[in-house]
Parts: structure tokens; sequence; C-alpha cells
């Protein structure tokens, strides 16, 4: 079960913008968007924080990808490759959100990176409330719905922030420096989003902050996004005289249960890492029910740290199929997409962001240290850019992409907390973003 990270510890200073009331009530109307991939709600959702963020005398502009000015980069993802739905993505409108505060005085630019695009809904009857996912509701301190977690939270509590540090600025604080805040597209789908922001982006940035659901860790690297397929084969023949090895399905159920055996491999090279490296999410073969499958795949998923590179899991995957079925073994080949790792190396910039958290919550000894985010982001694109760079958002990974999706409010209460004291400390020039 997941808890809130702590009890935040009160505060006097926050403004009726940060708010948790106010928070949850933007993300919740961001949620009702439903902004999945080619929907209207992309558009509505980009309509709202639109209207927010010039409402509290931003500098916005709003642009739309256009795939040949980015294609060429190496991070550049060709998702129409996916087919289906996919299959117009390029001919398919989508925006960007890239939003400024200029304090007009010397000082840092911090840039924060939202995406606005959620995951498809691919298990309806699962959520306990019809349609739970674009009708947002507030139960035992959590706020439920699609993208709460990740990461239209995170989303809400930027626009808190930004707006309590437009006001500081206008009844006469002393900030310094520049806010830029990037809402961004297709992040669930790839990252061309962040890709074409970045790609057109103005002067120096001195950190990024990408607000992905963290379970309260501040990480600076990520974990890799590479997949690919292990092909096994059968002979058909009439079912009422073959053999359980005819059946190439009978071969897949093996190799499933190796890769899961290799997953324990993989926590073993990482020192009893509990996180999953490897996911088998589609398994299919066959065209007969009454004949044994003359082929079967397996699409296969995996999640690997800088230290543990794709090439060892799949030479021990091989020596492993080889072992199994020392005849004729299955062939792995490649498939999908896959996303390298980013490196980090930002511990100063983290190291000041867990004592803003210190300051604000009593942190367990697991979050006083550097973590992993457990999965791919965007944060390889801000690394292509040589821009520092750390993960840290309200939610949790455990929590996104399934039925009953939530972020609790304390969450939401603690994330803004940190984030706009940080910002606050570094635009008043009182604290150094490099630790």
């Amino acid at each position: 079960m997941n808890t809130p990270i702590a009890t935040p510890i009160p505060s006097n200073s926050a403004s009726s913008a940060l708010d948790t009331a106010a928070i949850v009530e933007t993300a919740s109307a961001l949620i009702a968007m439903h902004p999945v991939y080619g929907s209207d709600g992309q558009r509505h959702a980009m309509d709202y924080l639109e209207q927010r963020m010039r409402a509290l005398g931003a500098s916005v502009r709003r642009r739309r990808i256009y795939d040949e000015e980015i294609e060429d980069h190496p991070c550049y993802v060709h998702v129409e490759n996916f087919g289906g739905s996919f299959a117009s993505y390029r001919e398919t409108v989508r925006e960007n959100l890239v939003c400024e505060l200029d304090f007009g005085a010397p000082g840092p630019t911090v840039l924060l990176n939202g995406h606005v695009d959620v995951e498809f809904v691919t298990a309806p009857e699962q959520w306990s409330r019809a349609e739970g996912w674009r009708k947002p509701r507030v139960e035992d301190g959590r706020l439920y719905g699609r993208g709460s977690s990740d990461m239209l939270g995170a989303v809400a509590c930027f626009v808190a922030v930004a707006e309590d540090l437009s006001r500081a600025k206008a009844e006469g604080a002393h900030l310094g420096g520049r806010l830029l805040l990037h809402f961004v597209v297709d992040e669930e789908i790839g990252g061309n989003g962040t890709l074409a922001t970045l790609s057109t982006l103005d002067g120096q940035v001195d950190a990024a902050l990408i607000g992905e659901p963290t379970d309260g860790a501040v990480c600076t690297r990520t974990r890799s996004f590479e997949q690919f397929k292990v092909v096994c084969g059968g002979r058909p023949r009439h079912m009422c005289l073959s053999e359980g090895s005819a059946n190439a399905l009978s071969q897949a159920v093996q190799v499933f249960t190796i890769i899961e055996e290799l997953n324990q491999w993989c926590r073993e090279q990482l020192g009893g890492d509990p996180v999953r490296s490897l996911c088998v999410g589609v398994l299919r073969g066959g065209s007969d029910a009454a004949v044994p499958a003359a082929s079967a795949e397996l699409l296969v998923t995996a999640a690997l740290p800088p230290s543990l590179p794709l090439s060892a899991v799949l030479s021990e995957l091989d020596s492993r199929l080889r072992a199994a079925f020392p005849d004729e073994a299955p062939q792995v080949g490649p498939y999908g997409l896959r996303f390298p790792a980013s490196q980090g190396g930002h511990e100063g910039l983290a190291a000041g962001l867990r004592a803003q958290l210190e300051g604000v919550v009593e942190l367990d000894p697991a979050r006083r240290e550097a973590r992993d985010f457990p999965s791919a982001c965007d944060a390889r694109i801000f690394e292509s850019f040589s821009i520092p760079t750390v993960i840290y958002g309200p939610g949790s990974l455990a929590r996104a992409h399934g039925p009953d999706e939530y972020v609790s409010l304390d969450e939401l209460k603690v994330y803004t907390r940190v984030i706009h004291e940080t910002l606050r400390a570094a635009f008043s020039g009182d604290a150094s973003l490099s630790g």
C-alpha cells in the first residue's frame, strides 16, 4: 500500500495560490479534460493552462510540433511506426505551451517541465467508479483520476508556484532571474514534445525539474526503455497426434518463465534493487484453436539503469534459451522503441532539493539518498542539451497507468511547498541551485 511520505510541517507563509484546495481544483479541471493522445482533451488542457499563465502575467508561446524540424535529432521518436491509431501521427496537431516569468533582474534560469498528456485507459471495468478516469473525485485525502499521479498533479503545483511568485514580485519582493514552464505533450509516446521545446530554447538554463511521480525521492538518473521480441517456432499437425513441443505456444510459456527468472538475475546484478527490469507485455501466436501454433512471439520491455546495459541482459537471455532449447532455441530480435537511460550526475542540484524537502517533512533514510527514477522519461532529452536536471514530483509510478490512479493531498501540499521555497530562495539570491 502506498502512503504519504510524511506529515507536512505547518507553514504560515503560503498564499491562497498555494492552498491545497486551489491546487486540487486545477488538477481536477485537467483530469476532467482527459488529455490523451489525439483527443480534443489535449487542446482543451492547453487552452486552460494558457489562460491561467496569461492571467498571472507570464509571456506565453504556444506552438505546434513540426516533426520535420526535430526528426534528425537522435532523441526523436518515429511514433508513426507504431501503426494503428499512431499511423497518422505526423499529421496530428500536437501543441506545446512555453511560458516565462522574467523577474527583471539578474538571477538563475530555472525550467519546470510537465507533460500534459496522460496514458490511455486500457481496463475501464477495473475502475471502482464509472468513468472514474475522467471524473475526478477527492476521497480519503486522495485525488483520483487518470493523470492525477502522472503527472497532472505536478502540473497543477507548477501553476500554483508560478502564480505565487508572480504575486510576490508584484508586491515588491526582490526576485531576479527567469522561471520557464514547459507544458508538453507526447511524453507518454516518446518525448517529442519536450524535444520540440528544447530545440527552440532561448538562452541558458541553469537547472531543470521534471515533475514525474517519484514517491518522495529526488532522482538524478532514469532507467532505459528498450524493447525486444522473442520468436518461438512450432510444427503444426493434427491436434490429436501432436506433442507439446510441436506447439510454439508451449515453448513461449517456457520462455516467459525464463524471462521472469532473468528478472531475479537483474536484481542480483543491481545489488538487490527491487525494481522490475523486464516485462513481457504481449504473448501472441497461433491462428486456429484446433491446430498447434506454428509461431509465437513475446514482446518484452526492459527498464535498465546505466550500470546494466541491455547487451548484457540479452547475452544472459541467449545463454539461458540455448540451455533450455539445445536443438533450436527461440530467436531474439529487435522490436519497438529503445530509449537510453539518462546518466544524471547533478547531485549538487538534487542535494539542494533534498535539503528543502528535509525542512518540510521528516524524511525516512531511503529518501535521503540518491535514487534512480525507475522508468524512462524526458530526462534523457534534457541530458542531450546538457541541462542539469532532476526528476521529482508528487505521486508514485506504482499508481500510474492503472485503475483508480490517485495522488494524495499531502503529497501535493508537500511538493508545492518544497518547489516554492526552493525557487523563492534561488530567485531571491538566498540559495544556490548547485547545492
